[in-house]
């Protein structure tokens, strides 16, 4: 990596620091995350024993939305949204819907069950068919490409067994037994153009993981995906993007919260001090080559590092990635 591209980096670490240190709205907001997760961790556990869902369907969790007693889960095919289980806090009934938008998006894999409205997940048969439809008559590709590289990925990652898996010593964070999206405070999809910007929606990491790096020793990994590789939305230009997720993690690892999200990360017995994050994007070879293979940069007045990283796409399917990374080279 030339001088010039690290400049810019080191520039853009300090400028999201900035932001999340001048703007701190977030601590509590997160704060209580936090502390909704922790307490309602065991009910949201017990609700995803209540129904099996398989492959292809998987069944995701927001990280931000999980709070109260609603036990609500995302069915996506293909990384897009499909449906919704939800599971009554009492009698612990899992029942399918599928509302407008999911039924309409859904027309593009030649869907034509229409809306469904609170129907059991177990007896019904309209979620019978639901269930036949997307295991074995399901066709076509997402609304966004790149919602299905990111669900391939996830697939890939969440492999237990060392055979056929691309990278071992690596898992996706999990809640309660489902595939999550990490929210943060920040929405960097702007980063090229230097813009962040902080807000109570904010924006999500693409894939959240934990590493062994040796024994006793695990770091998170921000994983930033795209489904094209091109001049305009290169390795490196990209980067960015998964920095700014990866500097709101250091800061939120180092709140007055950080215990409980270390715990919720299944981290907790990690050190908290001079902590290094994988920082990586995850996109088809094709345009362009990116510029890092490994290199660190320093967060300002903390001490953790980021480490820059790359996953080069060389072929998948709904299940598998093939892919070469930096990591090889570790």
């Amino acid at each position: 990596m030339d001088e010039a591209l690290r400049k810019e980096y080191e520039e853009w670490v300090e400028k999201v620091q900035r932001e999340l240190v001048d703007h701190k709205e977030w601590v509590e907001q997160y704060g209580n995350y936090a502390k909704n997760m922790m307490e309602h961790k065991d009910l949201f556990i017990k609700a995803r024993k209540t129904f099996h869902v398989y492959k292809p369907l998987h069944a995701y969790l927001t990280i931000g939305n999980v709070k109260d007693k609603h036990v609500n889960f995302d069915l996506r095919y293909l990384g897009q949204s499909v449906g919704t289980i939800k599971v009554g806090a009492r009698k612990r009934k899992p029942r399918l819907s599928v509302n407008e938008t999911q039924a309409n998006n859904s027309e593009r894999f030649n869907y034509r069950l229409g809306i469904i409205e609170n129907k059991s997940w177990s007896t019904s048969e309209l979620a019978k068919a639901f269930r036949t439809f997307y295991k074995n008559e399901a066709v076509g590709s997402p609304r966004q490409e790149e919602h299905m590289v990111e669900s391939a990925l996830f697939s890939e990652l969440e492999k237990t067994k060392s055979v056929n898996k691309t990278l071992c010593g690596i898992q996706p964070v999990s809640y309660a037994n489902s595939r999550i999206h990490m929210k943060t405070s920040l929405k960097a999809s702007d980063a090229k153009k230097n813009v962040i910007e902080q807000s109570k929606t904010g924006g999500e990491t693409d894939i959240l993981c934990r590493r062994n790096i040796k024994l006793g020793e695990s770091r998170f990994v921000v994983i930033e995906v795209k489904d094209e590789n091109k001049k305009n939305e290169s390795f490196d230009d990209t980067m960015k993007q998964a920095i700014s997720y990866a500097v709101f993690i250091s800061e939120l690892i180092h709140s007055n919260a950080g215990k409980d999200w270390m715990k919720i990360w299944g981290m907790e017995n990690q050190i908290k001090e001079n902590y290094i994050i994988d920082c990586v994007v995850a996109m088809p070879k094709g345009a362009t080559e990116p510029s890092y293979a490994g290199e660190k940069i320093e967060i300002p007045g903390i001490g953790d590092k980021l480490e820059l990283h790359y996953m080069k796409i060389k072929d998948y399917d709904s299940e598998n990635v093939e892919f070469e990374s930096s990591f090889d080279n570790k």
